[in-house]
């Protein structure tokens, strides 16, 4: 009788499930092969490139607007309608003679900010509320999840946008008041998709063994499941930035947003429209300030997206 050897695999069958010989990925996070996705991926990371260099420019805008020696605010009636040229106004001027690449930066700050402020307390708001609807779903505190539920369904019920035109129009729309509403009116979708993904989490083996040696509910909400859905929240929080930012501009095109002399991107985009035979560059800026950074945005949520996809990491090399 012929006695077969065990093979490699036979004597290791976690062989079948993870290339132990492969160095490169054995022994590694997700977090750690995540990264080694991300780095080559070469359209997130241009999509990122972008994004980092339109944050940095419109951080420094004070200090490029010194060196520069002009001024967001400064009038200048007989410079009107300069076109984009090499000179000193080298992205040209508005109808007042105001320089339009200084403006753009100044702009960036208040549009960029409004939308990343927004969507961060959208996703502190959204993330806490849905991990706590997921986790007591069914249990003996069904009636948090009944609760926030009804809350989402009566707030859903109403168009986002009405409701939105009916808080801006009774309020005053400075930053941050826009930032508060926008806040108010976009968590309810994050709450939604971490409830589901908590809810997908809970019956996992780790958690049950979280609460089997005694863990705390917070401590398995906050310190057990929220890392493992971290790759969902970061990519709604992209696409959340990318889509406040068309709300501001939209809010702007209505009169609601920002209010001049304050630039952002939106109110710039709408004042320019009524000058468009004479300085078309005022509108071209703009616009294509916001279609590139919510391009880029949705970009990189893809990136991360596929980045995080545990079957994807495993082919890490």
């Amino acid at each position: 009788m012929t006695i077969l050897e065990p093979t490699a695999v036979d004597q290791n069958p976690l062989a079948n499930v993870v290339d132990l010989s492969n160095e490169e990925t054995f022994g590694k996070s997700l977090f750690a092969l995540a990264l080694g996705r991300l780095r080559r991926d070469y359209l997130t990371l241009f999509a990122l490139t972008v994004l980092l260099i339109l944050i940095i420019l419109s951080l420094l805008a004070p200090v490029i607007s010194d060196v520069l020696d002009v001024s967001y605010r400064r009038i200048g009636l007989d410079n009107t309608f300069q076109k984009i040229g090499i000179q000193k106004h080298f992205l040209g001027t508005d109808d007042v003679g105001r320089d339009q690449f200084v403006r753009l930066l100044y702009g960036g700050r208040v549009s960029l900010g409004i939308a990343v402020s927004a969507a961060l307390l959208s996703l502190v708001i959204g993330t806490s509320l849905g991990v706590i609807a997921g986790f007591y779903q069914g249990g003996r505190f069904r009636f948090v999840d009944d609760v926030m539920m009804w809350l989402i369904i009566t707030l859903n019920s109403i168009p986002t946008f009405f409701l939105l035109l009916v808080i801006t129009a009774m309020l005053s729309p400075s930053v941050g008041t826009l930032i508060l509403i926008l806040a108010f009116l976009s968590w309810t979708g994050t709450m939604r998709l971490v409830r589901g993904e908590t809810l997908s989490q809970r019956g996992r083996e780790y958690i049950v063994a979280a609460s089997a040696i005694g863990a705390s509910p917070l401590r398995i909400m906050f310190l057990h499941i929220l890392p493992n859905i971290f790759s969902i929240i970061v990519v709604n929080l992209a696409s959340d930035i990318g889509v406040l930012i068309l709300v501001e501009a939209a809010l702007s095109y209505l009169n609601l947003g920002v209010r001049p002399p304050t630039p952002s991107w939106g109110n710039m985009l709408t004042n320019a429209q009524t000058f468009f035979t004479k300085g078309v560059h005022l509108v071209i800026c703009p616009g294509s300030l916001i279609v590139i950074t919510v391009l880029c945005l949705f970009l990189v949520g893809d990136g991360v997206r596929d980045a995080f996809d545990p079957q994807a990491a495993k082919k890490v090399a």
